[in-house]
């Protein structure tokens, strides 16, 4: 057998199957047997393959690939924030405060955890050795509601009650810069510009902002939702081609950042919507709302597309996986959801968190 360049001999009656072959291997070199895929001539072997109908006399030679886990991370109104393997639907308890985690999000490299709380703090988790806290940002007058990271890991961008955004630095764990209080009600989200020149808000006094990280100053306001802006992101585009922002007037609105206009509103949800984000082709944007459901609309005719249905209360987040064939889902019935992008099918249910998860990501 080959692994790693190198080959392992293996002495099996020639019945043994596939699935005996991965239990025989875990216990010899470590390896889980749900991380074992078997490869013959090209082929990827099923797992009640028997290996004495391959052999060449009585000698056989395969190939062992290890796959990488699909790993998903969540925050929840528990406290946690967990990090799912979605082959065995097990989970890691990876950071705990003392009130809910309104945002979770991995760095850039898989390395660390960073978790927004209402607890008045964001927190920075290290994944490897004992999940420590690593860096905490202390907000002292209101709890945070969004956190995330600048590109290169350096910064921390955090939002929150008081209708402020800051800047950390991560190495210092210290506030860096603040931006003018433009906004005059609470801040819902705040994220990096693709470019890491400008910031995103997002705002309960119905507007979204744009603001430069140089200045401070608030460079492109973004109007016409007729009540509060819960989020804001913009499309996966190194020039950040789209804003879209996601309301409590149970519409989502797509923006030209260049001049404020608004080029499409999205009306269908009976509900408000919490979250918005653009498809990785630009096509199509998705929602998630309190009305149970996500739905994924039409950028060129801002119709609904397809809509994810089965969540049993409100739906916090939706999120696509790094690919864009799968759409996640978090939801306050306390489990987390998988669906297929273009039939819109269930394709897993995860259950752990004791309270609603509010956010969920998939790692690159």
């Amino acid at each position: 057998m080959r692994l790693g360049g190198g080959l392992i001999e293996v002495d099996l009656e020639p019945s043994t199957t596939v699935q005996q072959l991965r239990t025989t291997m875990e216990e010899r070199i470590g390896v889980s047997s749900s991380k074992q895929q078997y490869v013959h001539d090209g082929l990827l072997l099923a797992d009640d393959a028997a290996l004495g109908g391959m052999a060449d006399k009585d000698f056989l030679q395969l190939t062992l690939v290890v796959s990488r886990p699909r790993l998903v991370l969540t925050g929840s109104r528990d406290g946690s924030a967990r990090l799912w393997d979605m082959r065995d639907s097990t989970s890691t308890i990876v950071a705990n405060h003392r009130e809910e985690v309104n945002t979770a999000e991995l760095s850039p490299r898989g390395t660390s955890v960073l978790t927004s709380s209402d607890d008045r703090t964001a927190k920075i988790w290290l994944l490897k050795g004992d999940g420590e806290c690593a860096t905490t940002f202390k907000c002292d007058r209101c709890g945070v509601f969004s956190a995330t990271f600048s590109a290169d890991r350096s910064c921390v961008l955090t939002a929150g009650e008081d209708g402020r955004l800051k800047i950390w630095s991560v190495v210092a764990g210290k506030c860096k810069q603040g931006f003018i209080p433009f906004h005059s009600g609470k801040v819902n989200s705040a994220v990096f510009s693709p470019c890491g020149s400008f910031v995103l808000s997002a705002s309960d006094d119905r507007t979204s902002r744009l603001w430069n990280i140089t200045s401070g100053h608030c460079v492109q306001t973004f109007e016409g939702h007729t009540s509060g802006v819960a989020h804001a992101s913009f499309a996966p585009t190194l020039n950040g081609a789209f804003v879209v922002t996601a309301s409590y007037d149970r519409t989502a609105k797509l923006w030209d950042p260049t001049d404020g206009r608004c080029l499409a509103t999205f009306v269908g949800h009976n509900g408000v919507v919490s979250s918005a984000v653009v498809s990785l082709n630009l096509a199509s944007v998705l929602t998630a709302s309190h009305d149970g459901t996500a739905k994924l609309w039409s950028v060129e005719s801002g119709t609904c597309i397809r809509t994810f249905e089965g969540h049993s209360d409100i739906v916090n987040c939706a999120v696509f996986s790094p690919d864009g064939e799968s759409v996640l889902t978090a939801s306050d019935d306390c489990t987390w959801r998988v669906w297929n992008t273009e039939s819109g099918e269930s394709m897993g249910i995860f259950a752990g968190h004791t309270k609603g998860v509010t956010s969920v990501q998939m790692m690159q």
